[in-house]
C-alpha cells in the first residue's frame, strides 16, 4: 500500500489546483503497472479545533482524512458515525504514539502512554468557525501503520465538508492509495517518476 500525491516543486507551489488529481488521472492509475486498486483520501475542508485538558493539555488545529474502509489495516468493530451523534471514532498513526512516546514525551517529562491507555482519552473537537460552531467528542479506536494521519470515517467527512466547508474551498483529490502487487518493480516506479507522483 503506498500514498501518492502529486510532486510540489518550485514552480507549481502555491498555484490552485496544482498538486490535484483529475478524474482520468486516477482512472488512468487504475491501469498503471502493478497497481491492483485505487482509493480516494478526503479530507476535511472545514476548521478542526482540537484540544484537551488534564496533564496531557494541548490544544491545535487538527487536520482529518477518511480513506475508504477497505484500504485501513486495523479497521475497528465501532468505525461508524452518522449525524446526531456526540461521538466521533478516530485511528491515529502508530508514528505518532511513537514520536510521543519516544521524543516529546521524555524531553517534556510526561509519561509514556500504552495503545489500551490512548484509546480512554478523549478530545474536544471543535468544528466550524465562531459563531456556527459544533462540539463533537473524539476517541481513539484504533491505529495504522499504513496510513500517516489522522482518519475519521467518511461520513464526518462528508458532513463537515457539506456544512461548514468555506465557499472557497476545494473539494479536489490530492491524495490516493493505492494497493499494488510489487510496489519495487520497476515499470511501476518510471510510472511514478513519468507523471511526478
Amino acid at each position: 500500500y503506498l500514498i501518492v500525491g502529486k510532486k510540489v516543486t518550485d514552480q507549481n507551489m502555491g498555484m490552485a489546483n496544482a498538486t490535484v488529481f483529475t478524474p482520468a488521472e486516477i482512472d488512468e492509475l487504475k491501469h498503471a503497472p502493478q497497481v491492483q486498486d485505487v482509493g480516494v483520501i478526503s479530507a476535511n475542508h472545514f476548521p478542526v479545533y482540537a484540544s484537551m485538558g488534564g496533564k496531557l493539555a494541548f490544544a491545535t488545529d487538527m487536520p482529518l482524512e477518511c480513506v475508504p474502509d477497505k484500504f485501513i489495516d486495523n479497521l475497528p468493530a465501532d468505525w461508524q458515525w452518522e449525524p446526531g451523534k456526540p461521538t466521533i471514532p478516530i485511528i491515529v498513526s502508530s508514528q505518532f504514539l511513537d514520536i510521543y512516546n519516544y521524543v516529546f514525551a521524555p524531553s517534556q517529562g510526561l509519561p509514556q502512554l500504552s495503545e489500551s491507555s490512548v484509546k480512554l482519552i478523549a478530545l474536544n473537537l471543535t468544528v466550524g468557525t465562531a459563531p456556527n460552531t459544533e462540539k463533537f467528542t473524539a476517541h481513539v479506536v484504533g491505529f495504522s501503520g499504513r496510513i500517516g494521519s489522522v482518519l475519521v470515517p467518511k461520513s464526518f467527512i462528508d458532513y463537515g465538508n457539506n456544512k461548514y466547508s468555506r465557499p472557497e474551498a476545494s473539494g479536489a483529490v490530492s491524495q490516493l492509495i493505492l494497493k499494488t502487487a510489487d510496489p519495487s518493480d520497476t515499470k511501476f516506479a518510471d510510472y511514478l517518476k513519468q507523471h511526478d507522483y
